[in-house]
């Protein structure tokens, strides 16, 4: 994989801790925003562009109709389309001289005749009824079907907007709803607009040609440029959806990486008032439902009295609706011409360092103005603030009914709170933009929301499955106790909880290849939270979130999702947490189990003393087990336990740990295991401790003895590891932010060196 080959030959167990060069961590977006706010005044300018008012975005009427007609379910949906088409048509005739003589740049861009009036449309619904609306492109087809799919099951209006030709392909294949934005063609009257068509159209065709080739998984964030003027397009085709006046009262957007649970349109009318609704990047319910002035927490600064710490999602991370009223179609202009003027950049002060102005930025940007030093309540709703002097109401919607990636993933604040989520957002993923779609993905299926499986997932022919339990828990309780005296740091606890849930993950994914079954992962533990942000370390979570620990994690936290799903070896014979509960699965996975239970040699030595089989391993089990399988086994003894099982649907490993399988029968298939599991475990670690390089801000976790060297050394039992001070604590090139993070008694450079740092560090939670 990418970005992996750096560092892998530290990964051995040789010594107790893991430092290898990575690339840089990205910068925190929070310090970004803040960082806006001071620099408002510079970038506010009179000399916004406009587009053209005939503008329309629409594909061939008839076409987009039809399919609009069969897949989007309503009426009102087929008039919208219908009327977009007949818009454009009408601009394309007016501009043809009288007795049809002359040509106008849209007729002879289109090649449509322009002659013929299209048939009258039936009035507008009287209803004020909701269209929910997504964009997406070719290579995030998978998500924006699964986005469909969730809509769907709403019975409500949709639309996708089409970002290529593969994509409206695709889509109308699928009998989708969906109009081309890549096609449209504009009016003439923008010398600004055009030159953005033009951009747009040469990146669009440049995506086109990447994803013929199988490069094109994220081509516009790649392009800076290109995904700027796609974000004006995502915009202007929000506001044409509201200026068709069709009878949507309210136009819905999401990103294709989301899924709906439920209609949210009853929690619209709770806030009559507002003109927008917008999801943010606030990590606590506590903090919402408080709702107080001056509460000083990080991405929360939505609650009115608070003028720091707004996180607003948009753009990239967008679920957001607008009602179709002056002002909020006022803010949608505001925001397309910001994104169509080239000049608009942020400069960050002493430096010469500039970032561009994507949507999220220049949408946030705008809330800003006129409000930066005062968040006021709106009179009729103190959940609706005034925002642009008052000239806008905006309601934030509540983290526990429209959550994130983290309110929803990692703390799983909806469900312990009792409430089914209106919608998930499958934001704040640990990987790279290369690989989050897997993450993403298993995400969704961990927790039911991804529905493109089907019974090749949930009942393939013939399959049989393995699973096995997760002590963690209970171990690192027991060793905090026995061998730390109660005093175990909590960093240090969850690298010796990662280290040995990555060990059972191994033992058990090797029981799976012996007896050819389908591994079912199980429940995922930890003690510290992941984040890019170096003050993690302070207390093992993010700042403002409402995080327990320890915690149950996401799967992603423990195994590599997008490695085993890449890797051919495994993305067909593993399963995500919750697999055997999903409602989806066959009966016959609850009514066929049976338990392999997990001793240690003591209690083999025993049973061989008394009699149990002259060294044979298929002894009778206590309770409800089919069988006994010891630490140190191999290969031919799982076969021999295992073997009266054969006909089971569900095999479970009750009282596992590390340290029960030291390898195959023959040493290649050993070794060729091996490098399966060190291909789908290249980068596990925890992080960050510190911006910049990996060196000082990730630990990496211990990883098992591989078989091969258990051949050729011998079986010994699982340690737990340690950890040692690392060279750079007092180092005299620590940044100031250094300083503060390696200060904390959570940090290894405190707790190793410092008996009351370690006590302090052992009591977070």
């Amino acid at each position: 994989m990418p970005g992996v080959t750096a560092g892998r030959e530290c990964r051995r167990r040789v010594a107790p801790t893991r430092w290898c060069s990575r690339l840089a961590a990205p910068a925190s977006f929070a310090a970004l925003l803040l960082l806006v706010v001071h620099l408002l005044s510079a970038l506010r300018s009179s000399s916004h562009t406009h587009w053209d008012a005939d503008v329309a975005f629409s594909s061939d009427p008839g076409a987009t109709a039809g399919a609009a007609g069969a897949a989007g379910g309503t009426n009102h949906l087929d008039i919208l389309m219908r009327s977009l088409g007949k818009q454009r048509i009408r601009r394309q005739a007016a501009s043809v001289p009288a007795g049809g003589t002359g040509s106008s740049s849209a007729g002879a861009s289109s090649g449509r005749a322009a002659s013929a009036p299209p048939p009258p449309l039936p009035p507008p619904p009287q209803s004020n009824q909701t269209l929910f609306v997504t964009f997406g492109n070719t290579a995030f087809f998978d998500f924006t079907h699964n986005w469909v799919l969730s809509v769907k099951r709403l019975g409500v209006a949709y639309v996708v907007g089409a970002l290529d030709r593969a994509m409206s392909e695709k889509c109308a294949q699928h009998g989708f709803a969906v109009i081309d934005l890549w096609q449209q063609q504009p009016s003439n009257s923008s010398r600004r607009f055009l030159a953005h068509r033009r951009q747009l159209r040469g990146g669009l065709e440049d995506a086109e040609k990447a994803s013929e080739s199988g490069d094109a998984s994220d081509f516009f964030r790649a392009n800076f440029s290109t995904f700027r003027s796609m974000g004006a397009t995502k915009v202007q085709f929000t506001l044409s959806l509201l200026e068709a006046d069709n009878g949507f009262g309210t136009v819905v957007v999401s990103d294709s990486d989301v899924a709906w649970m439920r209609d949210p349109t009853d929690h619209f009318a709770q806030h009559p008032s507002a003109d927008w609704f917008i999801s943010t990047d606030c990590l606590s319910h506590e903090v919402e439902v408080a709702w107080q002035p001056g509460h000083n927490q990080p991405r929360c600064g939505h609650i009115p009295g608070n003028i720091w710490g707004r996180a607003y999602n948009t753009g990239k991370r967008a679920c957001f609706a607008v009602r179709n009223r002056p002002a909020a179609r006022r803010l949608l202009e505001l925001w397309r011409d910001m994104l169509l003027a080239p000049e608009h950049s942020v400069v960050v002060e002493g430096t010469n360092t500039t970032f561009g102005i994507t949507d999220q930025l220049a949408l946030n940007m705008l809330l800003e103005e006129g409000s930066e030093w005062k968040l006021d309540a709106d009179p009729e709703d103190r959940h609706t603030t005034l925002l642009r002097n008052g000239t806008l109401r905006l309601h934030p919607l509540p983290v526990l009914l429209f959550p994130g990636g983290h309110v929803a993933f990692v703390q799983r604040l909806p469900w312990k709170h009792g409430v089914e989520p209106y919608v998930v957002h499958a934001t704040f993923q640990r990987y790279s933009t290369g690989l989050s779609r897997y993450g993403k993905r298993g995400r969704f299926r961990q927790f039911g929301m991804w529905l493109l499986d089907g019974p090749e997932y949930f009942s393939p022919p013939g399959a049989r499955y393995l699973t096995y339990q997760n002590n963690v828990r209970q171990y690192i309780h027991n060793l905090t106790a026995a061998r730390f005296g109660g005093v175990l740091p909590l960093l240090h606890k969850h690298i010796i909880a990662m280290s040995f849930q990555l060990a059972q993950f191994r033992d058990a994914l090797a029981v799976s290849k012996m007896l050819n079954r389908t591994l079912v992962l199980p429940k995922s533990w930890c003690w510290c939270d992941y984040d890019w942000t170096p003050h993690i370390v302070e207390k093992c979570k993010i700042r403002g979130s409402d995080l327990r620990l320890p915690f149950e994690c996401p799967a992603d936290f423990v195994f590599h999702i997008p490695a085993m799903d890449l890797n051919e070896h495994t993305n067909t014979t593993y399963r995500v947490p919750g697999f055997l509960e999903d409602p989806r699965a066959p009966p016959e996975l609850s009514l066929s189990r049976a338990e392999l239970r997990v001793a240690d040699r003591a209690a083999r030595r025993a049973a061989l003393a008394g009699g149990g089989g002259g060294g044979s391993l298929v002894l009778a089990a206590p309770g409800a087990a089919a069988g006994v399988l010891y630490l140190g086994s191999v290969q031919h003894d799982v076969l021999a336990v295992a073997a009266p099982l054969e006909a089971t649907a569900v095999v479970e490993l009750t009282h596992m740990r590390p340290g029960l399988i030291r390898g195959f029968d023959r040493l290649e298939d050993s070794l060729q295991f091996d490098q399966l599991y060190k291909n789908i475990t290249e980068e596990m670690y925890w992080c960050c401790a510190a911006e910049g390089g990996f060196e000082r801000a990730a630990f990496w976790y211990e990883l098992p003895w591989p078989f091969g060297e258990i051949h050729t050394h011998g079986h010994s039992p699982w340690e737990p590891p340690g950890m040692a001070r690392p060279e750079w604590c007092d180092s005299a090139d620590l940044s100031p932010g250094e300083k503060e993070w390696t200060s904390y008694a959570n940090h290894p450079c405190q707790f190793l060196a410092n008996a009351t740092a370690a006590a302090i560090a052992s009591q977070l939670s």
